[in-house]
């Protein structure tokens, strides 16, 4: 997690203000060609969509539409939408007769998007008012930079706040080792993303915003930055760790941009070293996870030359494992002369 952030943007209307601010401003905004469409994909969302909606449609920033994608949901999400969309022109609906699936989602939300700007925007979370003008400033003021996220606020069953990498040498280091932007609190340059055809892999079930961001920032050399603010209140739920599907977005994506011929232990022991261990999962030995932050610091250099900020993820993670063994004597031996003959011993 990243380090806490003191700063607060405006709080959210109340609900007896929401149907009145609605109603003015979706009489002066065209919606032919937006600024910003919010992409809002959704399956079974009824329970919370019609707050995501409404902390979309009260944004201080005026000029987008609102495309929510019905993916095949059974429950009431379609008809909720549909009941937004008559009362407010902002709102259009695509839909999917049957349930596809997230990345499925966001791909037709890619292909069917009218704004300059594409944000995304999950159906459960809860947008900051100032979101959408806070990140569309950003991007605006800063033309090399094409993917504007921000700090994200959860609820729920966590209260934590999380912020992510602000400078883009930084996000791009990260995207290594996870998501280095939220996904639901993203705003992209639409132009960049259609010109390198980057979409979302529908064969995975999760971690696929985890791929769409390496094959974006790794792949395609996108450059992003994140607001060090909260701007999405995030709904947490716990929810069982899926990690076969971060092995195929390591295998499928991560280690391709980086020109790595990982094996399927390799990825394993990767999101081991990022994720933990867990139930049914064992610590990775010593001299195999060095040697393989040896492989990933040596490839990285052959892109990028010397990198400050992997060269911290490198030594965050050598420390780790080093701590880890020094609790065996003999272990600690192993380590201390596998460490020996790998070149990031000059990082440490």
């Amino acid at each position: 997690m990243w380090p806490p952030c003191t700063a607060r943007p405006a709080a959210c209307p109340s609900s007896d203000r929401v149907k009145a601010i609605n109603h003015e401003r979706s009489k002066t905004v065209s919606t032919l060609r937006p600024e910003i469409t919010v992409a809002m994909p959704a399956y079974n969302a009824a329970a919370h969509l019609r707050e995501a909606l409404d902390s979309i449609l009260t944004q201080t920033f005026e000029d987008f539409e609102l495309l929510l994608v019905d993916d095949g949901s059974t429950d009431t999400t379609l008809a909720i939408g549909t009941a937004v969309a008559e009362a407010d022109r902002r709102v259009r609906i695509e839909r999917l007769p049957v349930n596809r699936g997230r990345a499925t989602a966001r791909n037709m939300a890619l292909g069917r998007a009218r704004g300059r700007y594409l944000a995304w925007m999950d159906a459960d979370d809860i947008a900051l008012p100032q979101r959408l003008e806070l990140q569309h400033a950003c991007l605006e003021a800063q033309p090399d930079i094409h993917i504007c996220g921000a700090g994200v606020e959860y609820f729920g069953h966590s209260q934590a706040l999380e912020l992510f990498p602000q400078q883009p040498e930084e996000a791009r280091a990260a995207a290594l080792f996870g998501a280095p932007v939220p996904n639901g609190c993203s705003l992209l340059r639409l132009d960049a993303v259609r010109s390198f055809g980057l979409r979302y892999d529908a064969a995975l079930a999760r971690a696929e915003d985890m791929a769409f961001w390496a094959d974006a920032l790794l792949g395609a050399g996108l450059r992003a930055t994140n607001l060090q603010t909260p701007l999405l209140r995030y709904r947490y739920a716990p929810a069982p760790q899926a990690r076969q599907w971060h092995v195929r977005a390591l295998m499928g994506h991560v280690f391709p941009a980086l020109g790595i011929r990982a094996s399927g232990a390799q990825a394993l022991l990767h999101a081991s070293l990022v994720y933990g261990t867990g139930a049914g999962y064992s610590e990775p030995p010593a001299p195999e996870a060095l040697a393989w932050l040896d492989t990933l610091w040596q490839a990285w250099k052959a892109r990028y030359e010397h990198d400050t900020h992997m060269q911290r993820h490198i030594v965050v993670f050598a420390g780790r494992i080093l701590r880890g063994a020094a609790a065996t004597p003999a272990l600690a031996q192993a380590a201390a002369k596998t460490l020996q003959r790998l070149s990031i011993i000059e990082l440490m």
